[in-house]
Protein backbone atom coordinates (compact mmCIF):
# COMPACT_ATOMS: atom_id res chain seq x y z
CA UNK A 1 0.00 0.00 0.00
CA UNK A 2 2.01 2.84 -1.29
CA UNK A 3 -0.89 5.70 0.74
CA UNK A 4 1.30 4.16 4.48
CA UNK A 5 4.73 5.34 2.89
CA UNK A 6 5.86 8.67 2.49
CA UNK A 7 6.61 9.45 -1.25
CA UNK A 8 10.13 10.56 -0.69
CA UNK A 9 10.33 6.52 0.87
CA UNK A 10 8.90 4.90 -1.92
CA UNK A 11 11.28 6.86 -4.60
CA UNK A 12 14.13 6.86 -2.79
CA UNK A 13 14.08 3.08 -2.51
CA UNK A 14 13.28 2.95 -6.38
CA UNK A 15 16.11 4.88 -7.32
CA UNK A 16 18.41 2.46 -5.31
CA UNK A 17 16.67 -0.55 -7.01
CA UNK A 18 18.58 -2.39 -9.54
CA UNK A 19 15.96 -2.66 -11.85
CA UNK A 20 15.79 1.33 -12.36
CA UNK A 21 19.63 1.70 -12.58
CA UNK A 22 19.84 -1.02 -15.35
CA UNK A 23 17.16 1.26 -16.95
CA UNK A 24 19.43 4.06 -16.68
CA UNK A 25 22.69 2.17 -17.36
CA UNK A 26 21.20 0.62 -20.98
CA UNK A 27 19.95 4.17 -21.53
CA UNK A 28 23.77 5.81 -21.56
CA UNK A 29 24.63 2.30 -23.45
CA UNK A 30 27.18 1.55 -20.72
CA UNK A 31 27.58 -2.02 -18.79
CA UNK A 32 25.53 -2.49 -15.29
CA UNK A 33 29.07 -2.73 -13.10
CA UNK A 34 30.00 1.11 -14.18
CA UNK A 35 27.35 2.20 -13.22
CA UNK A 36 27.83 3.84 -9.40
CA UNK A 37 25.76 3.18 -6.35
CA UNK A 38 23.89 6.44 -5.97
CA UNK A 39 23.98 7.82 -2.70
CA UNK A 40 20.47 9.29 -2.08
CA UNK A 41 19.73 11.57 0.61
CA UNK A 42 16.54 12.79 2.28
CA UNK A 43 16.42 16.38 3.31
CA UNK A 44 14.17 16.40 6.85
CA UNK A 45 11.04 18.34 6.70
CA UNK A 46 10.72 18.94 3.07
CA UNK A 47 9.82 16.78 -0.10
CA UNK A 48 13.52 17.45 -1.48
CA UNK A 49 15.65 13.95 -2.62
CA UNK A 50 19.36 14.73 -2.98
CA UNK A 51 20.78 12.13 -5.32
CA UNK A 52 24.88 11.90 -5.68
CA UNK A 53 26.99 9.79 -8.01
CA UNK A 54 30.78 9.52 -7.40
CA UNK A 55 32.56 8.88 -10.33
CA UNK A 56 36.09 9.41 -11.94
CA UNK A 57 34.41 10.89 -15.12
CA UNK A 58 32.63 13.72 -13.33
CA UNK A 59 30.94 14.52 -17.00
CA UNK A 60 30.05 10.52 -16.74
CA UNK A 61 28.73 11.14 -13.05
CA UNK A 62 26.57 13.94 -14.57
CA UNK A 63 25.51 11.87 -16.88
CA UNK A 64 24.82 8.64 -14.94
CA UNK A 65 22.49 10.99 -12.85
CA UNK A 66 20.53 12.53 -14.81
CA UNK A 67 19.81 9.09 -16.68
CA UNK A 68 18.81 8.06 -13.23
CA UNK A 69 16.15 10.61 -12.84
CA UNK A 70 14.71 9.66 -16.36
CA UNK A 71 14.69 6.34 -15.99
CA UNK A 72 12.58 7.07 -12.49
CA UNK A 73 10.43 9.16 -14.35
CA UNK A 74 9.71 6.74 -16.79
CA UNK A 75 8.94 3.82 -13.93
CA UNK A 76 6.82 6.58 -12.64
CA UNK A 77 5.06 6.93 -15.46
CA UNK A 78 4.63 3.01 -16.24
CA UNK A 79 3.55 2.63 -12.50
CA UNK A 80 1.11 5.31 -13.00
CA UNK A 81 -0.32 3.60 -16.33
CA UNK A 82 -1.17 0.33 -15.05
CA UNK A 83 -2.71 1.67 -11.89
CA UNK A 84 -4.96 3.90 -14.12
CA UNK A 85 -5.58 0.83 -15.90
CA UNK A 86 -6.15 -1.36 -13.13
CA UNK A 87 -8.12 1.60 -11.59
CA UNK A 88 -10.89 1.80 -14.22
CA UNK A 89 -10.54 -2.15 -15.23
CA UNK A 90 -12.49 -2.44 -11.44
CA UNK A 91 -14.82 0.37 -12.15
CA UNK A 92 -15.79 -0.92 -15.22
CA UNK A 93 -15.95 -4.31 -13.73
CA UNK A 94 -17.92 -2.28 -10.89
CA UNK A 95 -20.14 -1.11 -13.62
CA UNK A 96 -21.02 -3.78 -15.45
CA UNK A 97 -22.81 -5.28 -12.01
CA UNK A 98 -24.59 -1.64 -11.28
CA UNK A 99 -25.59 -1.73 -15.31
CA UNK A 100 -26.96 -5.23 -14.28
CA UNK A 101 -28.75 -4.05 -11.05
CA UNK A 102 -30.35 -1.13 -12.62
CA UNK A 103 -31.87 -3.16 -15.47
CA UNK A 104 -32.86 -5.48 -13.48
CA UNK A 105 -34.71 -2.80 -11.21
CA UNK A 106 -36.17 -1.36 -14.42
CA UNK A 107 -37.74 -5.20 -15.57
CA UNK A 108 -39.08 -5.76 -12.21
CA UNK A 109 -41.09 -2.73 -12.18
CA UNK A 110 -41.98 -3.24 -15.49
CA UNK A 111 -43.57 -6.21 -14.69
CA UNK A 112 -45.61 -5.77 -11.72
CA UNK A 113 -46.99 -3.00 -13.67
CA UNK A 114 -48.20 -5.02 -16.48
CA UNK A 115 -49.45 -7.25 -14.10
CA UNK A 116 -50.95 -5.45 -11.60
CA UNK A 117 -51.83 -2.28 -14.30
CA UNK A 118 -50.67 0.18 -11.82
CA UNK A 119 -48.22 2.40 -13.22
CA UNK A 120 -47.10 4.49 -10.28
CA UNK A 121 -47.83 5.59 -6.76
CA UNK A 122 -49.25 8.94 -7.89
CA UNK A 123 -52.26 6.63 -9.45
CA UNK A 124 -52.84 4.80 -6.24
CA UNK A 125 -53.56 8.00 -4.62
CA UNK A 126 -55.78 9.24 -7.31
CA UNK A 127 -57.87 5.96 -6.35
CA UNK A 128 -57.59 6.50 -2.38
CA UNK A 129 -58.76 9.96 -3.30
CA UNK A 130 -61.41 9.02 -5.49
CA UNK A 131 -62.49 6.06 -3.39
CA UNK A 132 -63.28 9.19 -0.61
CA UNK A 133 -64.66 11.27 -2.78
CA UNK A 134 -67.20 8.23 -4.52
CA UNK A 135 -68.02 7.03 -0.62
CA UNK A 136 -69.20 10.88 0.16
CA UNK A 137 -71.72 10.84 -2.94
CA UNK A 138 -73.01 7.89 -2.28
CA UNK A 139 -73.58 9.18 1.52
CA UNK A 140 -75.30 12.26 0.23
CA UNK A 141 -77.11 10.15 -2.50
CA UNK A 142 -78.84 7.73 0.26
CA UNK A 143 -80.03 10.42 2.57
CA UNK A 144 -80.96 12.28 -0.47
CA UNK A 145 -83.11 8.90 -1.75
CA UNK A 146 -84.61 8.68 1.72
CA UNK A 147 -85.86 11.80 2.06
CA UNK A 148 -87.52 11.31 -1.40
CA UNK A 149 -88.85 8.28 -0.43
CA UNK A 150 -90.24 9.63 3.07
CA UNK A 151 -91.83 12.47 1.05
CA UNK A 152 -93.37 10.05 -1.39
CA UNK A 153 -94.80 7.75 1.29
CA UNK A 154 -96.50 10.84 3.12
CA UNK A 155 -98.42 12.17 -0.17
CA UNK A 156 -99.23 8.06 -0.79
CA UNK A 157 -100.95 7.72 2.26
CA UNK A 158 -102.54 11.23 1.88
CA UNK A 159 -103.99 10.02 -1.58
CA UNK A 160 -104.33 6.62 -0.66
CA UNK A 161 -102.94 5.51 -3.76
CA UNK A 162 -99.17 4.42 -4.58
CA UNK A 163 -97.20 6.02 -7.75
CA UNK A 164 -98.18 2.91 -9.88
CA UNK A 165 -102.06 3.37 -9.16
CA UNK A 166 -101.72 6.71 -9.98
CA UNK A 167 -99.77 6.57 -12.71
CA UNK A 168 -102.18 4.10 -14.42
CA UNK A 169 -105.28 6.04 -13.02
CA UNK A 170 -104.02 9.62 -14.99
CA UNK A 171 -103.13 7.46 -18.01
CA UNK A 172 -106.26 6.30 -18.27
CA UNK A 173 -107.68 9.51 -17.57
CA UNK A 174 -105.50 10.92 -20.44
CA UNK A 175 -107.26 9.03 -22.96
CA UNK A 176 -110.43 10.79 -24.90
CA UNK A 177 -112.85 7.74 -25.18
CA UNK A 178 -112.12 6.56 -20.93
CA UNK A 179 -112.75 10.32 -20.39
CA UNK A 180 -116.31 10.10 -21.50
CA UNK A 181 -117.06 6.61 -20.17
CA UNK A 182 -116.15 8.29 -16.85
CA UNK A 183 -118.53 11.26 -17.83
CA UNK A 184 -121.05 9.09 -19.20
CA UNK A 185 -121.28 7.52 -15.44
CA UNK A 186 -121.10 10.73 -13.47
CA UNK A 187 -124.06 12.51 -14.99
CA UNK A 188 -126.08 8.76 -15.33
CA UNK A 189 -125.13 8.77 -11.25
CA UNK A 190 -126.01 12.51 -11.25
CA UNK A 191 -129.46 12.14 -13.07
CA UNK A 192 -130.55 8.70 -10.88
CA UNK A 193 -129.74 10.66 -7.21
CA UNK A 194 -131.59 14.01 -8.59
CA UNK A 195 -134.70 10.94 -9.76
CA UNK A 196 -134.26 8.85 -6.62
CA UNK A 197 -135.35 12.01 -4.30
CA UNK A 198 -138.33 12.65 -6.56
CA UNK A 199 -139.84 9.70 -8.00
CA UNK A 200 -140.30 6.10 -6.14
CA UNK A 201 -137.68 3.33 -5.68
CA UNK A 202 -140.89 1.28 -7.86
CA UNK A 203 -140.38 4.26 -10.81
CA UNK A 204 -139.72 2.58 -14.12
CA UNK A 205 -138.26 5.58 -15.52
CA UNK A 206 -135.60 5.43 -11.93
CA UNK A 207 -134.96 1.87 -12.80
CA UNK A 208 -134.40 2.76 -16.32
CA UNK A 209 -131.77 5.53 -15.07
CA UNK A 210 -130.24 2.72 -11.91
CA UNK A 211 -130.00 0.87 -15.32
CA UNK A 212 -127.77 3.11 -17.30
CA UNK A 213 -125.62 3.89 -14.01
CA UNK A 214 -124.87 0.10 -13.63
CA UNK A 215 -124.12 0.27 -17.53
CA UNK A 216 -122.05 2.48 -17.10
CA UNK A 217 -119.83 1.67 -14.27
CA UNK A 218 -119.76 -1.74 -16.13
CA UNK A 219 -118.31 -0.63 -18.90
CA UNK A 220 -115.53 2.08 -16.80
CA UNK A 221 -114.89 -1.55 -14.44
CA UNK A 222 -113.88 -3.50 -17.71
CA UNK A 223 -111.74 -0.25 -18.82
CA UNK A 224 -110.08 -0.56 -15.23
CA UNK A 225 -109.10 -4.16 -15.19
CA UNK A 226 -108.03 -3.87 -18.98
CA UNK A 227 -105.33 -1.14 -17.73
CA UNK A 228 -103.99 -3.42 -14.65
CA UNK A 229 -106.51 -1.79 -12.29
CA UNK A 230 -108.57 -4.47 -10.19
CA UNK A 231 -110.07 -2.67 -7.06
CA UNK A 232 -113.49 -1.59 -7.60
CA UNK A 233 -112.95 1.42 -5.32
CA UNK A 234 -110.26 2.51 -8.64
CA UNK A 235 -113.85 3.17 -10.45
CA UNK A 236 -114.41 6.00 -7.73
CA UNK A 237 -110.50 7.06 -8.17
CA UNK A 238 -111.00 7.85 -12.36
CA UNK A 239 -114.43 9.89 -10.93
CA UNK A 240 -112.36 11.67 -8.24
CA UNK A 241 -109.71 12.24 -11.21
CA UNK A 242 -112.00 13.65 -13.33
CA UNK A 243 -113.87 15.80 -11.30
CA UNK A 244 -111.00 17.69 -9.40
CA UNK A 245 -108.58 19.39 -10.72
CA UNK A 246 -106.76 19.75 -7.46
CA UNK A 247 -106.34 15.72 -6.97
CA UNK A 248 -105.20 15.50 -10.48
CA UNK A 249 -102.16 18.01 -9.47
CA UNK A 250 -101.13 15.69 -6.26
CA UNK A 251 -101.41 12.40 -8.66
CA UNK A 252 -99.20 14.18 -11.12
CA UNK A 253 -96.79 15.39 -8.10
CA UNK A 254 -97.37 11.43 -6.53
CA UNK A 255 -96.18 9.95 -10.06
CA UNK A 256 -93.52 12.65 -10.47
CA UNK A 257 -91.99 11.61 -7.15
CA UNK A 258 -91.62 7.87 -8.44
CA UNK A 259 -89.93 9.03 -11.64
CA UNK A 260 -87.23 11.13 -9.11
CA UNK A 261 -86.77 8.45 -6.77
CA UNK A 262 -85.86 5.78 -9.86
CA UNK A 263 -83.65 7.96 -11.27
CA UNK A 264 -82.32 8.70 -7.41
CA UNK A 265 -82.08 4.59 -7.16
CA UNK A 266 -80.25 3.93 -10.64
CA UNK A 267 -77.72 7.04 -9.20
CA UNK A 268 -77.05 5.33 -5.94
CA UNK A 269 -76.58 1.48 -7.38
CA UNK A 270 -74.55 3.26 -10.20
CA UNK A 271 -72.22 4.79 -7.23
CA UNK A 272 -72.27 1.80 -5.19
CA UNK A 273 -71.18 -0.43 -7.73
CA UNK A 274 -68.18 2.35 -8.16
CA UNK A 275 -67.34 2.46 -4.97
CA UNK A 276 -67.08 -1.52 -4.70
CA UNK A 277 -65.00 -1.43 -7.66
CA UNK A 278 -63.10 1.45 -6.07
CA UNK A 279 -62.59 -0.44 -3.31
CA UNK A 280 -61.67 -4.10 -4.39
CA UNK A 281 -59.01 -2.02 -6.45
CA UNK A 282 -57.85 0.03 -3.24
CA UNK A 283 -57.42 -3.25 -1.16
CA UNK A 284 -55.44 -5.22 -4.14
CA UNK A 285 -53.16 -2.21 -5.21
CA UNK A 286 -52.23 -1.26 -1.68
CA UNK A 287 -49.76 -3.52 -1.39
CA UNK A 288 -48.50 -3.43 -4.83
CA UNK A 289 -48.17 0.49 -4.63
CA UNK A 290 -45.63 0.09 -1.12
CA UNK A 291 -43.91 -2.93 -3.68
CA UNK A 292 -43.67 -0.76 -6.60
CA UNK A 293 -42.76 2.18 -3.97
CA UNK A 294 -39.68 -0.02 -2.92
CA UNK A 295 -38.63 -1.19 -6.54
CA UNK A 296 -38.74 2.69 -7.36
CA UNK A 297 -36.15 3.28 -4.45
CA UNK A 298 -34.32 0.52 -5.29
CA UNK A 299 -33.95 1.59 -9.03
CA UNK A 300 -32.66 5.09 -7.48
CA UNK A 301 -30.37 3.66 -5.45
CA UNK A 302 -28.99 1.77 -8.02
CA UNK A 303 -28.80 4.91 -11.06
CA UNK A 304 -27.32 6.66 -8.14
CA UNK A 305 -24.52 4.30 -7.63
CA UNK A 306 -23.99 3.96 -11.11
CA UNK A 307 -23.52 7.89 -11.69
CA UNK A 308 -21.21 7.68 -8.84
CA UNK A 309 -19.00 4.83 -10.85
CA UNK A 310 -19.47 6.46 -14.23
CA UNK A 311 -17.93 9.83 -12.61
CA UNK A 312 -14.86 8.01 -10.96
CA UNK A 313 -14.07 6.35 -14.44
CA UNK A 314 -14.06 10.04 -14.97
CA UNK A 315 -12.29 11.35 -12.12
CA UNK A 316 -9.80 8.48 -12.12
CA UNK A 317 -8.40 9.53 -15.77
CA UNK A 318 -7.85 12.88 -14.50
CA UNK A 319 -5.95 12.01 -10.95
CA UNK A 320 -2.55 10.44 -12.32
CA UNK A 321 -1.02 11.10 -9.51
CA UNK A 322 -3.09 9.75 -6.88
CA UNK A 323 -0.40 6.83 -5.61
CA UNK A 324 2.64 8.61 -7.03
CA UNK A 325 3.10 12.36 -7.14
CA UNK A 326 4.56 14.25 -9.70
CA UNK A 327 8.40 14.26 -9.40
CA UNK A 328 10.14 17.04 -10.39
CA UNK A 329 13.83 17.59 -10.59
CA UNK A 330 14.50 21.20 -8.80
CA UNK A 331 18.66 21.57 -10.36
CA UNK A 332 19.61 19.43 -13.38
CA UNK A 333 22.70 17.13 -12.41
CA UNK A 334 25.95 19.22 -12.28
CA UNK A 335 29.72 18.09 -11.80
CA UNK A 336 31.64 18.82 -8.67
CA UNK A 337 34.54 21.05 -8.73
CA UNK A 338 36.20 19.24 -5.50
CA UNK A 339 37.35 16.13 -7.43
CA UNK A 340 36.25 12.65 -5.37
CA UNK A 341 39.38 11.29 -5.77
CA UNK A 342 40.99 13.92 -3.16
CA UNK A 343 39.23 12.97 -0.19
CA UNK A 344 40.32 9.41 -1.36
CA UNK A 345 44.41 10.56 -0.86
CA UNK A 346 43.28 13.10 2.14
CA UNK A 347 41.59 9.59 3.62
CA UNK A 348 45.22 7.54 2.96
CA UNK A 349 47.46 10.39 4.39
CA UNK A 350 45.30 10.37 7.46
CA UNK A 351 45.24 6.44 7.52
CA UNK A 352 49.51 6.36 7.14
CA UNK A 353 49.99 8.99 9.70
CA UNK A 354 48.05 7.09 12.21
CA UNK A 355 49.63 4.02 11.54
CA UNK A 356 52.91 5.92 12.64
CA UNK A 357 51.78 7.67 15.24
CA UNK A 358 50.66 3.95 16.80
CA UNK A 359 53.63 2.40 16.21
CA UNK A 360 55.89 4.82 18.06
CA UNK A 361 53.12 4.92 20.81
CA UNK A 362 54.41 1.13 21.19
CA UNK A 363 57.71 1.77 20.90
CA UNK A 364 58.07 4.28 23.36
CA UNK A 365 55.76 2.21 25.94
CA UNK A 366 58.58 -0.77 25.32
CA UNK A 367 61.35 1.33 25.93
CA UNK A 368 59.73 2.73 29.08
CA UNK A 369 59.02 -1.09 30.33
CA UNK A 370 62.74 -1.77 29.71
CA UNK A 371 64.03 1.06 31.83
CA UNK A 372 61.47 0.23 34.76
CA UNK A 373 62.77 -3.69 34.47
CA UNK A 374 67.13 -2.43 34.62
CA UNK A 375 66.03 -0.33 37.77
CA UNK A 376 64.24 -2.77 39.39
CA UNK A 377 67.11 -5.30 38.86
CA UNK A 378 70.11 -2.65 40.17
CA UNK A 379 67.91 -2.12 43.55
Amino acid sequence: NTGALSPKVIYKEMIASEDVREEAANALGIPMSRMGAPRIKLVDETALINIEIRSRDPEMARRQNQALIEALQRRLDRLRADELERRQATVRDNLAIYEVTVANARDKILDLQRASGLQSATQFNEISTTLVRRTQRLGELAADLDRLQREQDVLAARLGVNAQTAALALRITADPMNGKAVSDLSEARSKYDAERRRLGSSNPALIQLQKLAAAAAGDLQRIVESNGLTNPAHVELLIMLTNNTHQVDLFKRLVGSESGLEGRRAEVATTAREVAELDRQHMRLGKVAAELEDLKKTQLVAEAVLTTAIARIATSRSDIFGSYPLLQTLTSPTRSSTPAGAQGLYTIAGGVLGTLLLALAWFLAWLRTGSVQRTLKNA
